[in-house]
């Protein structure tokens, strides 16, 4: 059977809004961009995702993630974009570097970054998996995928507008920051415990082959690693929802933006009784408080009306939480 390209996204994009599934993933771009070649070696094709669907897996693969809070490191005193001074300068790049500089504590960063690489390259030695061909396939690769979550809450932090080209810029080089730090101590851990066993057959081996995909990866030039660049881990990085992770947290999902500032959660049956859990944005409730508004009576409220009304009537009995989330997207 066959049918209108155009209906079948249809399709995808309804029903993904309606219940999140199903998912759509670029297989071919996947191969493309994995460190090995896969034309060469076809056996190291990428056929499947872990359940959530950022995490390309060759098979009996398995992955081990872990998430750095963006939230946490915007600076205190940081002055927010809306007021950043330019100095009439108008290039989009050189203006966020500009900003970050002022605004994210890099060096904290970079040593999350560095820690959390090095952990879940332990977790992998640590761990137990339920049958031989899944340890096998992780032993030889090593794979390890270390992403964000409160990616909107630095937004509302920093004073930018998700969705604008100055958060796209902002998102861009965050993450290549965090890409290339976990590479270079992946680099490091190669070093102290040696490489990934398939080291010697993926494109970290021959640099010069890949020099565009090599120097995105890991901010280098290709010519000055012509014998090899060493790794642990074959990837490092990868962007994963974390939503429930991102509760525990108390930040943003990801780097999905702020959906709501007070949701339902719903889960087990055993960890949450009969009724379904009612979730505050972290941000939305600091800016209730620092508004005269006590978050305590605000949340008591909110919690006794979502569980009888739908949240679009709470916000049509309640403006003052309509005007305040809308906001808090603007400014902290």
């Amino acid at each position: 059977m066959t049918l209108p390209a155009r209906f079948v996204w249809t399709l995808f994009v309804d029903g993904a809004w309606r219940n999140g599934e199903p998912g759509l993933f670029m297989l071919d771009t996947t191969n493309r961009d994995h460190s090995f070649d896969v034309t060469v070696h076809p056996d190291h094709s990428i056929d499947a995702t872990n359940p959530c669907g950022e995490q390309g897996l060759e098979p009996f693969e398995a992955c081990t993630l872990g998430h750095v809070n963006l939230s946490l490191m915007a600076r205190d005193d940081t002055t927010p974009w809306f007021d950043f001074q330019t100095d009439g300068n108008d290039d989009l790049e050189i203006l966020v570097t500009e900003f970050l500089d002022q605004a994210i504590e890099w060096n904290h960063l970079t040593t999350v970054v560095r820690d959390g690489t090095r952990f879940l390259d332990n977790v992998i030695s640590a761990s137990a998996f339920p049958i031989p061909e899944i340890e096998s396939k992780v032993a030889a690769l090593r794979k390890i995928g270390l992403g964000i979550m409160g990616f909107a809450e630095l937004l509302v932090q920093l004073g930018v507008r998700y969705g604008t080209p100055a958060s796209y810029e902002i998102a861009r080089q965050l993450m290549a920051h965090i890409t290339q730090e976990s590479k270079q101590m992946s680099h490091e851990l190669a070093a102290e415990r040696g490489t990934f066993p398939q080291w010697a057959n993926s494109k970290y081996a021959t640099p010069t082959a890949y020099p565009e995909w090599f120097s995105r990866h890991t901010g280098r030039k290709a010519t000055n690693w012509a014998n090899g660049f060493p790794l642990r881990n074959h990837s490092t990085a990868t962007i994963a929802p974390t939503e429930t992770t991102s509760m525990i947290a108390n930040t943003s999902g990801g780097c999905e933006p702020l959906f709501n500032v007070v949701y339902f959660k719903n889960v087990g049956r055993d960890v949450q009784g009969r009724e379904m859990l009612v979730e505050f944005d972290d941000y939305f409730l600091r800016t209730l408080q620092a508004n005269g508004i006590d978050p305590k009576t605000i949340g008591e409220e909110a919690r006794t009306l979502l569980r009888a009304l739908p949240f679009q009537s709470f916000l049509e009995s309640h403006p003052e939480s309509r005007m305040m989330s809308q906001w808090l997207i603007v400014r902290q």
